[in-house]
């Protein structure tokens, strides 16, 4: 599985597309609930995809998982794709086909060849792409536009056959409808790629107290080379309030990127053991024995919130001739 790259599924869209609905037997409600057969079995097959590939990404942190499906159906608001965005990696993404044609990988697009490309509009649910990447490394048409368009603003590929075809529109072939440009897929391996040079970058400060990781007589570093964990040569880490504490120690939890002083831990580093946050140290270890309190964050004294008796209660008042006053 460590060998494992990309997994890409362009999962078959005619049970979640809104146009199944004009065959007079749709699949599926607006929100994606299977109404047939059909669209039960559809539903199991793309939930037993995402358990693979969630399985996948659990043996292998970096592999690129990618389910494709038309953003003009239920495929996005279905209870599989819910699930798997509020329970496990995957995100949702959108793009445009036609808007990330690239001349280079994908070649000359024009209409007397049958290469322009229509407006298509898709969704990616995927596993290890950046927070936002449908907007920094994708395009979309009806943001970014593109050059498949007419003088009258018109795709010229489309989709269905154009009820009022201005005479240069044509319809695309069944094969070419289902084909991903290669300008996207490109967008698509470059935004991976950042998204995993940014992955390792642990936190360039304590998670406890805040401080930052300060060299002797240098400003605050920041990057990859501040966090990484060499405890051999970390230097000896302090808690005055004049000098910023140094040594900042990195979670050995795949894909936790909290760092933390010593002075902050509640579990010493060794070199030979893995070391964790204090949060994955509860995790791993259980509440720790020796538990210390970070610096600057005072213990509580014992008499504090604790009642002088353990079970005081009051007397009942008694009125003269040994009668309870009762109020």
């Amino acid at each position: 599985m460590k060998e494992v790259m990309l997994i890409q599924c362009s999962f078959p869209c005619e049970t979640y597309s809104y146009a199944s609905g004009g065959s007079g037997m749709p699949h599926r409600s607006k929100n994606g609930h299977p109404k047939n057969e059909a669209g039960q079995q559809a539903s199991k097959n793309l939930e037993n995809i995402i358990n693979i590939m969630t399985e996948v990404h659990k043996q292998n942190d970096n592999v690129f998982a990618l389910i494709e499906n038309p953003r003009a159906g239920s495929f996005r608001k279905s209870w599989e794709v819910t699930k798997a965005m509020t329970t496990g990696p995957w995100r949702l993404y959108k793009t445009s086909h036609c808007s990330n044609r690239d001349h280079e990988l994908d070649g000359p697009a024009t209409a007397a060849n049958a290469t322009m490309w229509p407006q298509k509009d898709t969704v990616y649910l995927a596993i290890n792409l950046p927070e936002g990447a449908d907007e920094t490394h994708l395009k979309t048409c009806s943001r970014d536009g593109c050059m498949m368009k007419n003088e009258h603003n018109r795709h010229i590929a489309q989709i269905m056959t154009p009820p009022d075809n201005t005479g240069d529109l044509y319809k695309v072939t069944k094969a070419r409808k289902a084909m991903i440009p290669q300008g996207e897929v490109d967008c698509l391996m470059r935004a991976h790629e950042d998204h995993l040079e940014g992955k390792d970058e642990a936190h360039p400060w304590c998670t406890v107290c805040g401080k930052e990781y300060k060299k002797e007589g240098e400003g605050s570093k920041k990057g990859k080379a501040t966090t990484k964990r060499k405890r051999a040569e970390e230097p000896q880490a302090t808690t005055s309030a004049s000098k910023p504490m140094q040594g900042l120690l990195v979670c050995d939890e795949p894909g936790c990127k909290n760092a933390q002083h010593q002075e902050c831990s509640h579990m010493k580093a060794e070199s030979a053991e893995p070391w964790y946050c204090n949060h994955h140290q509860m995790d791993h270890n259980g509440i720790h024995k020796h538990h210390r309190h970070a610096p600057g964050i005072n213990k509580p004294k014992r008499s504090q919130g604790r009642a002088t008796h353990k079970h005081h209660r009051h007397v009942p008042k008694q009125r003269a001739g040994g009668k309870e006053n009762r109020h």
